[in-house]
């Protein structure tokens, strides 16, 4: 059975680099990422709330996230950058927070070269079976696609696997919410 807390398979769990003394993994780069993300959607204004109705399209937001007909017209740069804009709001703050709990708990176990794997899984794979169900037109009126929270839930189920017996608030365990 595999050792997911060995150096030898797991990699290195040292950071890509410091900043300051502080080291920066994996999970903390695509966080601060995603609040960049954030704060774009914010300063672009309250337009960008109509994302959902697809009229906007001329914000940077909207041109990094998925919407229908995009991969019919070739770009392709959204299967990597439709997580990156998120709405500010309450949820998706706790979102991003989360992102990086659930996050460095499982790059401590993987180490920062699996865990960056796992983020190209967890961001490219959901992104191309959206563009394949949009080349085909299997649903013609894909809504809008985008968000750091789906990338954070599917971390959060990562974690429920691993520790199914993790305790959550108030007493849950894990294997009860997953």
């Amino acid at each position: 059975m595999f050792n997911f807390e060995s150096r030898r398979f797991a990699g290195s769990s040292d950071p890509w680099f410091t900043v300051r003394g502080v080291g920066l993994g994996t999970t903390a780069i695509v966080t601060a990422i995603a609040v960049l993300g954030f704060m774009l959607f914010a300063i672009e204004g309250p337009e960008n709330y109509t994302v959902l109705t697809g009229n906007n399209r001329g914000t940077i937001s909207l041109r990094m996230a998925i919407t229908s007909g995009v991969f019919r017209q070739l770009e392709i740069w959204r299967i990597f950058t439709w997580w990156i804009p998120s709405v500010p709001n309450f949820w998706s703050a706790i979102s991003l927070v989360l992102l990086f709990v659930f996050g460095s708990q499982i790059e401590t176990r993987l180490g920062r070269h699996r865990m960056a794997s796992l983020f190209v899984v967890l961001i490219v794979v959901p992104a191309v079976a959206i563009a394949l169900l949009d080349v085909f037109q299997i649903f013609p009126q894909l809504a809008v696609f985008f968000g750091a929270g789906r990338v954070s839930r599917s971390l959060f189920y990562v974690f429920i696997a691993w520790n199914p017996r993790a305790n959550f608030w108030p007493g849950v365990q894990g294997w009860i919410i997953g």
